[in-house]
C-alpha cells in the first residue's frame, strides 16, 4: 500500500496540500474504506498532531465530519489550489525559435526517453510539438525562419517545398543518414584542409618576419668621418621611428555560394562532355585539358565558372565519388591511391568534383554507374585503368 507523509498544513510545508489529499483518498480505496465517516476519522490520523491542519480539523462543523464532499470543500477553502502557469502561444512561439540543432550534432546519437535516436529526429519532434502547441503549425513565415536555423548540412539535403512544420520536421526525418554523414565528412574535412592551409601561412608569416628581424640585427651604424661635434640645432620636423609591424593577411575564406553561383554550378557540370575511357575518348580529354589551360591558365584557381574536365572512365560528377581518384566506395579522407600513382586525378578535377559534390549533393548517385578501384597485382595499371 501507498505510504503517506503526515500533513502539516503550514507555509514551511514542502507538500503538496491537493496532491496529500488525493493520494489519502486513494490510500482509503484500496484499503476498502468506504464509509465517508470512517475515511473523515482516518484522516486525522494523517494530520501532525499540533499542527495548522490539526487546528483545521479541530475547528470543523458537524456537517462536514461526516460528508466527504463538505470537507473536501473546507480543504480547498483553507489550502487553496495554485493555478498553472501556463505558457503563452509567444512563448512557445519564442521557444520554437530558439530550438536549435547545431552543426557539430548532425549525424549523432542521443538518449531520448531512453531509447538512442537521431538528433535530427529528436529536434523534429520536438519542433512539431512547440508548433502545434503555439498554434502555428502552418504559419509560412516561422517555417521559413525555423528552416534557415538548420545546420547547412541538412539544408543541402532537403529539396522538398515547405509550407507546414509538419512538411519541415517529416522532410528532416526523412533525410537520408549515410548522405548526411557524407557531406559531414566533406565539410570536416574541408575545415581541416582550410585549418593546414592557415596554419601555413601563419607559418609562412613568422619565417619571413623572423628572416627579416635577423637581417636587421645584422646591420650595423657606421661612426660619421667627421668627429667634430657640430652645435645642436632644433629640429622643425623630428625624424620619426620606426618598427617592424606583422599583419595578418586576409586568409581566402570561403564564402557561401549564392543562389546565382548553385545555379552556375548545376550548369557548368554539363558543360563538357565525360569521355569514355578509349583510344578516341583519351584524346578528346587531352585536348579539353589543353584548352583548359589556355582559356583559363593552369594556375586559376577553380570556380564555378572554369569546370574542369573529367578524366575518362572516372565515376559521374555528384554521384558520392572520391574526389581524389574519381571511383566509389571510399570517401577523400580515406582515398588509397597516392599522390604520386597516375590513377590520382589532376588537382583541378579534384577541386572541382568537391565544388560540385558539396555545392549540389549527390544527385547523381542512383544513376550513375559503379566504378570502383581494382587491385591489378602484377599486371600494373594502364592508362586510364579503375
Amino acid at each position: 500500500m501507498e505510504t503517506l507523509k503526515p500533513f502539516k498544513g503550514d507555509e514551511d510545508e514542502a507538500q503538496d496540500p491537493q496532491t496529500f489529499l488525493r493520494t489519502f483518498n486513494c490510500i482509503m480505496r484500496l484499503a476498502g474504506v468506504t464509509n465517508e465517516g470512517d475515511k473523515i476519522e482516518a484522516l486525522q490520523d494523517y494530520i501532525v498532531p499540533r499542527s495548522e491542519a490539526q487546528q483545521w480539523y479541530d475547528g470543523l462543523s458537524s456537517s462536514q465530519l461526516v460528508s466527504w464532499t463538505e470537507l473536501n470543500k473546507a480543504f480547498n477553502q483553507r489550502w487553496e489550489p495554485l493555478p498553472r502557469a501556463e505558457k503563452t502561444l509567444e512563448k512557445y512561439q519564442e521557444e520554437l525559435i530558439a530550438l536549435k540543432l547545431e552543426e557539430d550534432e548532425v549525424g549523432e546519437t542521443k538518449e531520448w526517453n531512453r531509447t538512442k535516436a537521431w538528433t535530427h529526429v529528436i529536434w523534429a519532434r520536438e519542433v512539431l510539438q512547440l508548433a502545434k502547441a503555439a498554434g502555428v503549425e502552418s504559419n509560412v513565415g516561422l517555417v521559413r525562419i525555423v528552416h534557415k536555423g538548420l545546420p547547412k548540412i541538412i539544408r543541402k539535403l532537403m529539396t522538398q517545398k515547405l509550407t507546414t512544420f509538419e512538411n519541415l520536421t517529416t522532410a528532416v526525418k526523412n533525410v537520408d543518414i549515410e548522405d548526411m554523414q557524407r557531406e559531414k565528412e566533406d565539410a570536416d574535412e574541408w575545415k581541416k584542409e582550410e585549418l593546414e592551409r592557415e596554419n601555413w601561412i601563419l607559418q609562412q608569416q613568422k619565417t619571413s618576419l623572423a628572416d627579416l628581424t635577423s637581417r636587421l640585427q645584422r646591420l650595423t651604424v657606421q661612426p660619421s668621418p667627421n668627429n667634430t661635434r657640430a652645435p645642436t640645432q632644433p629640429m622643425s620636423n623630428p625624424s620619426p621611428w620606426y618598427a617592424i609591424q606583422q599583419t595578418q593577411s586576409a586568409t581566402n575564406a570561403q564564402v557561401p555560394l549564392t543562389d546565382a553561383q548553385k545555379e552556375t554550378v548545376r550548369r557548368n557540370t554539363n558543360a563538357l562532355l565525360h569521355h569514355p575511357a578509349d583510344t578516341m575518348g583519351w584524346r578528346a580529354y587531352h585536348m579539353q585539358v589543353t584548352q583548359w589551360g589556355t582559356t583559363h591558365g593552369n594556375n586559376t584557381r577553380i570556380s564555378e565558372n572554369t569546370p574542369f574536365p573529367l578524366k575518362p572512365g572516372t565515376a559521374t560528377i555528384c554521384s558520392r565519388e572520391c574526389y581524389r581518384c574519381g571511383t566509389h566506395g571510399h570517401t577523400s579522407r580515406d582515398c588509397p591511391v597516392t599522390p604520386d600513382d597516375p590513377i590520382r586525378l589532376d588537382r583541378c578535377e579534384t577541386a572541382w568534383r568537391a565544388l560540385c559534390g558539396r555545392t549540389l549533393g549527390s544527385y547523381n548517385r542512383i544513376t550513375a554507374a559503379d566504378i570502383r578501384l581494382v587491385d591489378t597485382g602484377e599486371q600494373g595499371k594502364e592508362e586510364g585503368s579503375l
